[in-house]
């Protein structure tokens, strides 16, 4: 029995092992056509298909018990006998410090272990819907704010408190100055769902007054995060479609690819303005207890050889439209690569004793956003098979696969606050994101 439970593991629903989906009136069985495809995710295969399956692969007869409660994610100590049986990509692991060089032709950090427990971490999901008639497939969760301080791992790597202004920080719950891709692989929690999302996001505090006269940290809900992009073979694909290269980091945000403002209901329900390009404008419509607001897209298109740049942001370009790409829009012939769009969709609640007019970005900067990629290898490779390139529309930490991410307690417990406002720190303090005025 163990020969064939482990034998069924190597067959499991991960990344790139397309699965064909049969629904049941009470969740989904998920069985593979062919021998290197997955056999089974739950237990309501039927013995008479699951006899089908072992005939057709060569298999010894088992009882069905053996697919009971396996879950179709894996942890990495179990990635190279998935991508010996064709299940996934290969990705060669090369000493720390070196840069690794792929087979489409493009660079991306060395692998970094985890040690996660993929299985403890998700678990089942309704298998997301088709995106279309959408034409790109994507991938959503929402995060919560995790601390607020004066560091920025980018601009100023191991500088503690040397940034001109303040920062709001969500993902990986040990990012700070001396923060890098291994640092944020291995360390720390995540109030993304769950620390197989690791990777940093950061944008400028917004920071206002209060009735009573103090000055605080405008802390907004949660920020959705949307990952957005063709799929593989389309023809329409602005560039070559993969996957966010590991160790990617960079800034964005300029007045060519500006921020943009509106005010919705109290219930999200509904907007109260359009998309403004003045946060004031869009606040001045707000009311107590509705939102705010703030939109910004990432670039998408990637020059493949480099994570960073000198000034953060020159690797990555935006899709252009001339007589270089025949009048289509596509990404230019130095930044030939797409990778998923990322847009920072950040929500903030009025209180009634805000005072809207005081709000602004922390010493007055241009609405911009950081990043830094430190996905688990084996998470970001399935919802970019399954939510990007299947053109599915996932949701909430969906995986495209029937699993998602879990929520942790820290996530719970920040998605439970409302309308948190926190004592601006001084520089070089680091301020949790929670509790407050």
């Amino acid at each position: 029995m163990n020969a064939i439970y482990n034998m069924l593991r190597l067959f499991l629903v991960t990344a790139f092992g397309a699965a064909t989906l049969a629904q049941t009136s009470s969740t989904a069985s998920i069985i593979g056509a062919e021998c290197a495809k997955p056999i089974c995710v739950s237990s309501n295969v039927s013995k008479s298909e699951m006899s089908k399956l072992y005939a057709q692969c060569g298999l010894q007869r088992t009882d069905n018990a053996a697919c009971k409660r396996i879950n179709p994610l894996l942890t990495t100590k179990n990635r190279a006998s998935l991508v010996h049986h064709g299940i996934l990509m290969p990705r060669t692991i090369v000493s720390r410090g070196q840069t690794l060089l792929e087979g489409e032709g493009y660079r991306q950090a060395p692998q970094v272990a985890d040690e996660l427990d993929v299985a403890s971490l998700t678990g089942l999901r309704t298998q997301s819907l088709s995106g279309k008639p959408d034409v790109v497939g994507a991938f959503r969760l929402i995060c919560p704010p995790s601390h607020i301080s004066w560091d920025d791992p980018i601009v100023h790597p191991g500088q503690p408190g040397a940034n001109m202004h303040l920062h709001i920080f969500f993902g990986n719950t040990r990012t700070d100055a001396n923060s890098t891709y291994e640092s944020l692989r291995t360390t720390g929690d995540s109030t993304c769902f769950n620390a197989l999302n690791r990777s940093a996001y950061w944008q400028p505090a917004l920071v206002g007054e209060l009735a009573g006269g103090e000055d605080v940290v405008i802390v907004e809900e949660y920020t959705n995060f949307y990952y957005k992009r063709r799929p593989k073979g389309d023809p329409g694909a602005e560039g070559i479609p993969i996957s966010i290269p590991r160790g990617l980091r960079f800034v964005f945000g300029d007045p060519q690819h500006p921020a943009q403002f509106k005010c919705v209901s109290a219930n999200e329900g509904s907007n109260v303005t359009r998309f403004q390009g003045s946060m004031q404008v869009a606040l001045a419509a707000c009311a107590t207890g509705q939102h705010l607001v703030i939109l910004q897209s990432t670039p998408e298109c990637w020059n493949g050889s480099q994570l960073d740049s000198d000034d953060h942001r020159s690797h990555l370009a935006y899709p252009i439209k001339d007589a270089s790409t025949g009048w289509k829009k596509r990404c230019p012939a130095t930044h030939p690569y797409l990778i998923p769009k990322l847009t920072y969709q950040r929500v903030f609640t009025i209180r009634a004793d805000d005072v809207k007019t005081s709000w602004h970005f922390d010493h007055d900067v241009y609405p911009h956003a950081d990043y830094m990629m430190a996905w688990d290898d084996l998470i970001i490779d399935t919802w970019t098979a399954n939510c990007i390139d299947k053109l599915l529309n996932c949701s909430a930490a969906d995986l495209g696969n029937a699993t998602g991410l879990k929520k942790s307690h820290l996530y719970k417990e920040r998605m439970a606050q409302a309308a948190v406002r926190v004592p601006i720190p001084a520089r070089g303090q680091r301020a949790e994101a929670s509790g407050g005025i």
